[in-house]
């Protein structure tokens, strides 16, 4: 382990000079430290700790020749680059949070063990200072050998309500790191967190999603998530799954749901919206090998994709995403339908770049028991081939609207929105050919009028 260390602090041996020769402490700190100790295949972030002030630290750096960045000095921060690589220098802290108080309340310190003690877990508590010393006041590398999630040095339910309460996100980071390592949270932690999960309200919502994203990309993520539904936070998050308690298997049928589905963020996210819409309206988890006519319609979920893309601080491109995913889901009968042609430019057509998502969510959404796996690698299979060579973009020659216009004698509204729609589908089916020309379409249209027309508006 030591080697490891020892390459890690030398290419920040510039860092770790410049505050010799200022007569301050400079220590690696957190993450990147854990990850060397766990033979992690990449660093993480590179984060360290100082007894030097955020001026003595912008000071220090410019006598070095180093950029500082003072974009965190109100919480002690100041970020450099050293070889390309983005670094945050931070001064000890002794506390950070006021407990019920959003905005941090920082009081620096002068001691790295103390430091350590307020982090979120002992194998976050570990330091290495130059040369690749360890210094693990906290039992971190105990916490790794025995794959423990802990508050630094343990110390029962009461110390850890006291360091969930200085931050209470660090709840949803535990479990993150049960999601990305599969540990497991002591019962000391599980019951603080239990304590304190109602005061994940005190933390702003896109903190949340910060650490609800990485958990839900990460392998292990129905673990955390079944821990989350137990120290009942997972429907602090969202309301609508705290009847996940009353439904007999809920918790299970949903991580089992997880379970099927990529670890894509959003498509996992529209696995829980939709779980809570069906929750909601109709007291138990979505089939949907079930009729259509026992789903949620269209209409909630949209509304309830939007709230949650509202109360998260979505992006705009995963606020598209999931309304599209949540009104997307098809029948688990439309997957066991022959995989022809048709089919599959449907599905492309339909789904576009969602067209994997969707059938992953499909299956997943669907009734246990059924050969979920075979059927979604046969459709997977068959979709990404035929997304490699089939053109679904059904597209029409300009001016192909007023050419029909003038041909039937229509006039702008939901007759010709129809025929329109009914011409691409024809090129989405293969009844017409890809990009053809307009007289063939309208030919077309001519011999089909029973599929776009009104009988009372036919010539």
């Amino acid at each position: 382990m030591a080697p490891a260390l020892h390459q890690l602090t030398d290419r920040f041996q510039v860092l770790f000079a410049a505050w010799h020769r200022a007569d301050r402490e400079l220590f690696l700190v957190g993450g990147c430290v854990r990850d060397v100790l766990m033979n992690a295949p990449t660093i993480g972030d590179i984060d360290l700790a100082t007894n030097a002030t955020p001026d003595e630290t912008t000071d220090i750096l410019r006598d070095a020749g180093l950029p500082a960045f003072p974009i965190g000095a109100r919480f002690g921060t100041i970020t450099t680059i050293v070889h390309g690589t983005p670094v945050e220098i931070t001064t000890f802290r002794s506390e950070v949070y006021e407990s019920g108080n959003r905005k941090p309340q920082v009081e620096f310190g002068q001691s790295l063990v103390e430091d350590l003690r307020r982090r979120d877990l002992s194998m976050n508590a570990m330091a290495a200072g130059p040369g690749g010393q360890l210094i693990d006041p906290w039992n971190g590398r105990n916490a790794i050998a025995n794959r423990l999630l802990e508050v630094p040095g343990g110390g029962g339910v009461p110390n850890t309500v006291s360091i969930l309460r200085d931050d209470p996100l660090r709840l949803l980071r535990i479990a993150r790191f049960a999601a990305r390592f599969d540990f497991h949270p002591t019962a000391d932690t599980t019951a603080a967190a239990r304590i304190t999960a109602p005061e994940l309200t005190n933390i702003s919502h896109e903190r949340w999603k910060m650490e609800l994203d990485k958990l839900l990309a990460a392998p292990h993520a129905a673990r955390a998530l079944r821990w989350l539904h137990d120290v009942r936070a997972l429907h602090v998050v969202l309301p609508d799954l705290l009847s996940l308690h009353d439904v007999p298997g809920g918790i299970d049928t949903l991580c089992e749901r997880l379970e099927r589905t990529s670890p894509h963020p959003v498509t996992r996210w529209s696995l829980l919206l939709l779980t809570g819409s069906w929750l909601r309206e109709l007291g138990h988890v979505p089939d949907l090998a079930a009729p259509r006519d026992s789903w949620v319609p269209a209409r909630v979920r949209d509304a309830d994709a939007t709230w949650l893309a509202r109360e998260l601080r979505f992006s705009n491109n995963e606020r598209q995403d999931t309304r599209r995913l949540c009104a997307l889901p098809r029948s688990w009968q439309d997957l066991l339908e022959p995989r022809t042609r048709t089919w599959l430019r449907r599905w492309l057509a339909d789904c576009g770049d969602l067209a994997i998502p969707t059938l992953e969510l499909t299956a997943a959404l669907s009734a246990p028991g059924a050969d979920h796996a075979g059927v979604v690698a046969d459709a997977r299979s068959a979709l990404h081939a035929a997304a490699a060579t089939e053109d679904v973009s059904a597209r029409l020659e300009q001016g192909f609207g007023q050419r029909l216009i003038n041909r039937f004698d229509l006039e702008r509204g939901p007759v010709l929105s129809r025929a329109v729609n009914v011409a691409r589908q024809a090129i989405i089916d293969g009844e017409l050919p890809e990009a053809p020309d307009t007289d063939a379409v309208l030919d077309w249209l001519e011999r089909h009028l029973d599929r776009w027309r009104p009988d009372p508006d036919r010539a």
